[in-house]
């Protein structure tokens, strides 16, 4: 991407007036970097030769950048400090010159300034990490839904009963209707006998030779019949007849 070049100059013109104006007001524009430093006293140390010494600084040096010592002290008591502990740590430990006077001192760095950087850095390897929830995540998932889980265990005996559920549902379904067409067929069973009983007792009062009206009597048509061809009633008249 091309700019025009006046907005370039016009910008560092800009970020120059600004850290003149902070300069002015108090604040630190610029930063020693103590990194560099612990090459230059190593050298001066004859300890430059060192690999393990000279690794395990810097990454003490690096590690300091997740506290506050830079904010604190200053680059060169930093550097002493961080050459001091990595001296003391590493496999070989090297004894570093300490008469007439620490060796720290030359650079001007006091012994109770090394002491609190060592224990800051000493203490942030104490400190309990933060946690990985992706990893936590896959070891739940794996707890959770994995073959040999309480949680799929209990979702194979849920199956299970579901299945047994279903299964006695359709039991209890077929006896059921077992028991409604049973009871059907006895019920018309039932109304059959009735049904041919009232047929019993109908034919046998159309049978009688008697039968009631308003509680009284009556002959039969038959009867009536027979008595009205009866040999008696000629007689009657013949006799009457002769009487007179």
């Amino acid at each position: 991407m091309l700019l025009d070049r006046n907005y370039v100059d016009l910008k560092n013109q800009v970020i120059k007036a600004e850290r003149k104006l902070l300069n002015a007001l108090g604040f630190v524009v610029h930063v020693n970097h103590p990194h560099k430093l612990i090459y230059a006293y190593l050298l001066a140390l004859g300890g430059l030769g060192n690999h393990e010494l000279t690794q395990r600084a810097w990454n003490y040096m690096n590690d300091g950048l997740r506290t506050d010592i830079f904010l604190r002290y200053h680059p060169e008591t930093i550097a002493c400090a961080c050459i001091n502990l990595a001296a003391s740590t590493i496999s070989r430990a090297l004894a570093l010159p300490r008469h007439p006077f620490p060796w720290y001192e030359a650079f001007g760095a006091s012994d109770r300034d090394i002491k609190a950087i060592s224990l800051i850095l000493l203490q942030l390897y104490k400190r309990s990490r933060a946690p990985n929830w992706s990893r936590l995540n896959e070891i739940l998932n794996k707890l959770r839904f994995g073959p040999d889980s309480v949680f799929a265990k209990a979702q194979k005996v849920e199956k299970i009963a579901d299945k047994e559920t279903e299964r006695a549902k359709a039991i209890l379904d077929k006896k059921r209707k077992e028991i409604i067409s049973k009871a059907a067929e006895m019920e018309k069973k039932q109304n059959g006998r009735l049904k041919e009983k009232d047929g019993i007792r109908r034919e046998r009062s159309n049978d009688g030779e008697y039968g009631t009206s308003n509680g009284r009597f009556f002959s039969s048509p038959t009867s009536s019949r027979s008595r009205s061809r009866s040999p008696v009633e000629p007689r009657r008249f013949v006799f009457f007849l002769r009487f007179c």
